[in-house]
């Protein structure tokens, strides 16, 4: 019979990851204050010199600049000005704005970012400073495009496209934030009101702004200056107001929470409130999301702080965590660096920048640097640096093809299913479900969409007729390790005969059992007969420690050993510490048991000791006594060592844990080496005197060996003895020898340093 096997289709999804602003190949260079500028292509901040300047004021705030995707420049911008990366004014670019609109003075007076879907094109937006009187405040809002393609190459703003007005009644404040689907949030707010708008930008332009309405300030000097700031992660905004003329009203600094999907702000928590006299100017993330920190405004004094906080603490104690970073004369932005670091304004001199090393860590750890970089000659920075620049990568698509065989003319709901994660999903009748019921073959497509990349999936749905294969598999049940049963590979699902679908079984009784594996319609058919048990149960004991060396061994019979360093014996020597372990194999079975053997060898090996006469005795015994172990020499010190100084017999003993042993040692000493007088004459006359010829021995004298050996002229020996005590009386062979001269060998070993000896002489027999 005809079986369908269901098919479940499950796709891939690409991962997409937004590029952080801060470290984003189009941000590598800056351009800011006067001629001045950065680059950070290198990994880290090259000064260098730019063309950019203010347009209708002494110094600029407002800056941008942007490189292409190699991190080199491609133009900069100074809200009314463009210029190329040669530093010359592009030719449209030298008023884009329309008579008497300004933006010098502006906190973020403008921003660039690419045109999504047009790799040549980018936008400037240009906001116009604040200016008094209050009436007159509009700060409008203007867009222009800049085109690569044009000017050899070196960009140009588009004529008919510069200038546009976008909004108005707008504070100084403006920043870009990459969003979730190749698309880019450009944020601005209200002028003294709680209003966010962003506008979304995306292939088909410029939208209408999502409107956000949140905030905590209120007055009409509230959210006039002071700069917007996204952190890398694009999840939070922080909004500075700064104080603005005569009255001062709330000011400080806010944080919200951001949606890179649908531009939505919400969430406004109190970070700083400004003190009297004092507002927030500018503000930075650590690149790790985790630190904020704020440079203040004094309106009272020339002081002013850069102040951290941190925002990994819960937002009801984000305010709380303030610590000051460090004072500061002048005003300035902070700017985090492609290198992580954040820059701003130096104390020291307007050609130079300070910077925080380590914005991630907290308190002082997060090291204030003076003069960090300094500028070129004939170049000076201001109160602003260049505003974020959003990174858009381009689309992408994927395409994977799934070719699967059913095995049945006519599909009945088979239902194909695409993993979740992607955005949304388009099949090829148009239905935007995460699955899709068929009830043909056929080919049938699928469109996932994440973020700026889509994937395209092709399912080939195809008869294919079925096919069975048999095989038959004999072996051991083996004791008392399980048996496992594997499935052979490639194939899509399993059935053992007990129904469950693993890709393996465990058996421990002998009998028949079946698998059944598929693979479109192929069928493979196993048949696994396991006939015999095979008892290979063993043990090699628990873990101990052992005095002394011990054989650890198997009794099992027709079995074949495989020790851990490949010894085949069946009794193994244990002589120092370890874990060992012995394969036991026998019909195809096979089992393995450890242990683990501590060899506690506190053997002690102290050696008998011998000193000379005149030698003081000055000895140090040595026990052996391993870490963990314990000593006690018969005086009843415990040290590993003992100091002698007198003869006599010593004794230590040494335990460790249920071991223990004892040595005893002997501390002599005697005469180094042994004097030997022999007599030239004797007289064997028998009346008590001279009797006997033998050697004079030192009194109290050791020797290891002695050999006395006396000859006649004719080389005849006629005595010899081994025992010191023992002397010739004159006798050869039972007879008197005649008188005469005889030659004597003396060979001895003697004193405790057993010194040979091998002297020769001529004794007179006198009768």
């Amino acid at each position: 019979m005809k079986r369908l096997y269901p098919l479940l289709f499950l796709l891939l999804m690409t991962a997409f990851a937004v590029k952080a602003q801060y470290n984003a190949p189009e941000g590598k260079v800056w351009a800011f204050g006067l001629h001045a500028g950065l680059d950070f292509t290198s990994g880290n901040p090259v000064a260098v010199q730019t063309a950019i300047a203010p347009y209708n004021s002494s110094s600029l705030e407002g800056c941008a600049s942007v490189s292409d995707a190699n991190g080199h420049l491609l133009f900069y911008c100074s809200g009314n000005q463009v210029w190329d990366k040669n530093n010359s004014l592009m030719p449209n670019g030298h008023n884009i704005l329309p008579p008497n609109i300004y933006t010098d003075r502006s906190t973020q007076g403008t921003v660039i970012t690419p045109m999504p879907g047009n790799a040549n094109k980018y936008y400037i937006f240009s906001l116009q400073q604040a200016s008094s009187p209050l009436t007159h405040r509009s700060c409008r809002l203007y867009y222009s495009i800049v085109d690569m393609s044009l000017n050899n190459g070196y960009g140009d703003v588009i004529p008919w496209q510069s200038g546009i007005l976008l909004d108005s009644n707008l504070s100084e404040a403006m920043t870009v934030v990459p969003g979730d689907y190749c698309d880019v949030w450009m944020i601005v707010h209200g002028l003294g009101n709680h209003l966010f708008r962003a506008y979304h930008i995306i292939n088909a332009g410029i939208s209408a702004p999502v409107l956000s309405n949140t905030g905590n300030f209120s007055g009409t000097n509230a959210y006039i200056s002071g700069v917007m700031k996204c952190s890398p992660n694009r999840r939070k905004l922080v909004v500075c107001t700064n104080e603005y003329g005569a009255k001062r009203m709330s000011m400080g600094a806010e944080l919200f929470d951001f949606s890179p999907a649908t531009g939505n702000v919400s969430n406004a928590i109190l970070i700083d409130t400004a003190q009297s006299g004092y507002g927030v100017y500018g503000a930075a993330f650590s690149a790790d999301n985790t630190k904020l920190y704020l440079h203040t405004n004094s309106y009272t004094t020339a002081v002013n702080m850069v102040l951290q906080f941190d925002l990994s603490l819960p937002a009801t104690t984000i305010i709380g965590s303030r610590y000051l970073v460090h004072l500061k004369r002048g005003l300035s932005d902070l700017k985090l660096g492609p290198d992580g670091k954040i820059y701003l304004g130096s104390n020291d001199s307007t050609r130079a920048l300070d910077c925080i090393a380590n914005p991630g860590q907290g308190g002082p750890a997060c090291q204030y640097v003076q003069s960090a970089v300094i500028l070129l000659p004939g170049t000076e920075t201001s109160i602003g640096l260049p505003n974020a620049c959003a990174s858009v990568a381009p689309a992408d698509t994927t395409y994977v093809l799934h070719d699967t065989a059913i095995c049945e003319l006519t599909v009945h709901n088979l239902v194909l299913h695409a993993r979740s994660g992607f955005n949304y999903y388009k099949w090829n009748d148009g239905s935007k479900a995460d699955s899709l019921v068929i009830s043909d073959t056929g080919t049938y497509w699928l469109y996932n969409y994440a973020t700026c990349d889509i994937q395209v999936d092709s399912f080939k749905v195809r008869y294919s007729s079925p096919d069975t294969l048999r095989n038959k598999i004999t072996a051991s049940i083996c004791t008392p390790n399980s048996t496992t049963l594997v499935a052979p590979g490639g194939y899509t699902s399993y059935t053992w005969n007990d129904g469950s679908q693993n890709e393996t079984r465990v058996v421990t009784n002998p009998g028949t059992y079946w698998l059944s594996s598929i693979k479109d319609c192929l069928v493979r058919l196993d048949t696994f007969i396991m006939q015999n048990q095979v008892d290979l149960s063993f043990s090699l004991g628990s873990d101990t420690i052992i005095c002394q060396p011990m054989t650890l061994y198997v009794s099992l019979p027709d079995v074949s050993y495989r020790w851990q360093d490949g010894n085949r014996n069946r009794i193994y020597l244990i002589d120092h510490s370890g874990t060992y372990y012995v394969t036991v194999s026998k019909s195809g079975c096979s089992y393995t048991d450890t242990i683990r053997i501590t060899y506690n060898n506190i053997d002690q090996d102290l050696h008998d000791v011998l000193l000379c006469n005149d030698v003081p005795i000055d000895v140090d015994l040595q026990a052996n006594v391993p870490k963990g172990a314990s000593a006690e020499w018969n005086d009843g010190s415990t040290n590993r060592t003992l100091h002698v100084n007198e003869t006599g017999v010593y004794w230590v003993t040494v335990q460790s844990g249920a071991c223990v042993t004892s040595d005893t040692v002997h501390v002599n000493n005697g005469f180094c080496d042994c004097m030997v007088t022999m007599p030239n004459a004797f007289t064997p006359n028998n009346d008590g005197k001279n009797d006997l010829f033998r050697a004079l021995l030192q009194p109290d004298c050791s020797f290891s060996s002695f050999e006395l050996n006396i000859y006649n002229r004719w080389g005849d020996r006629v005595f010899s003895t081994r025992n010191p005590d023992e002397g010739w009386d004159g006798r050869y062979k039972g007879h008197e020898a005649v008188a005469d001269v005889y030659m004597y060998v003396l060979q001895y070993t003697a004193g405790i340093k057993s010194n040979k000896h091998k002297q020769k002489g001529d004794i007179t027999l006198i009768r």
